[in-house]
């Protein structure tokens, strides 16, 4: 079978299909499969601070509890953000664990892409 490796932002894929950020990119499994299927990359969904912070907030809404007090916004903001980042990364690592793509990257979130050195 004739190669068909391209590169894309001096990224090397085995494959010029590139798959955008959607619900087939939320789950190891999914991204698995879609690797299996020749994807050369796989655009994860992003993650926002006010993503967090609206976890946050929904979740001192729980169980009678009242958001506002300074403690319980303190620890409840801790507490979500610490999850969710938590939860993202183990995506990213059980999706590397579960295929060979061979360039995981990150695109660290700055106002401005500044190029190259902003991916991890």
């Amino acid at each position: 079978m004739a190669s068909i490796e391209t590169s894309f932002l001096g990224l090397k894929l085995s494959s010029p299909v590139i798959v955008g950020s959607s619900g087939l990119t939320g789950q190891a499994k999914s991204i698995a499969g879609l690797a299996e299927a020749g994807a050369g990359a796989v655009v994860l969904k992003s993650l926002f601070e006010e993503q967090i912070l609206a976890e946050a907030a929904a979740e001192a809404g729980k169980g009678g509890v009242v958001y506002g007090h300074e403690d319980l916004d303190g620890f409840v903001s801790y507490y979500t953000r610490k999850h969710s980042i938590g939860e993202y990364l183990r995506l990213i690592k059980d999706s590397k664990a579960a295929c060979r793509m061979n360039t995981p990257r990150l695109c660290v979130g700055f106002p401005l892409y500044h190029g190259p050195q902003a991916l991890l």
